[in-house]
């Protein structure tokens, strides 16, 4: 039973990954994905609250992954002594970035989900949030938030400029 149970829940995922990359988030449609999976609406609300947490299914493991390496390198780097910040901020910067694309590139599809395609979810403003950071979570910092280190450039307010 459990491995029925296993197939029909990839077989969601499949049917709604190839949808939300199709229309994103809000064009897609539950009915679309359900008949695609070949599932009874019944059976999905077996798996899933909504459309919004079947989405969260598939990009939160990506979400926690990128902005936990973002948060952990910014962390080991505030608690750097300040007169060391400037020599190690192109390595940690550099460390971060390679890691990050690497990721992207190993996990194409729910990352593009997560990046331009989350209008009208949770996970719409990631990027901002990211950038955001010192912000949104000034506790795990040393350095205050108009300290030069932060000085970053604003992000537009158009929902995604990915061209994937």
């Amino acid at each position: 039973m459990k491995e029925k149970s296993n197939a029909t829940l990839e077989k969601i995922h499949e049917a709604a990954m190839a949808e939300f990359l199709d229309k994103g988030f809000q064009g897609a449609s539950l009915r679309q994905i359900v008949k695609n999976a070949g599932v009874t609406t019944g059976a999905f609300y077996g798996y899933f609250s909504s459309k919004e947490a079947l989405f969260a299914s598939i990009v939160e493991p990506h979400a926690a992954a990128l902005m936990g390496r973002f948060m952990e390198t910014q962390t080991s780097f505030s608690e750097l002594p300040e007169q060391e910040q400037p020599e190690h901020m192109g390595l940690e910067s550099s460390q971060c970035v390679n890691w990050m694309v690497d990721y992207i590139c190993d996990h194409r599809e729910p990352v593009k989900l997560l990046l331009c395609k989350a209008e009208g979810t949770s996970y719409e403003h990631f990027v901002h949030n990211m950038v955001d950071f010192p912000n949104l979570y000034p506790q795990f910092l040393h350095c205050p938030p108009d300290h030069p280190l932060w000085q970053l450039p604003s992000l537009p307010d158009a929902s995604c400029h990915c061209r994937w």
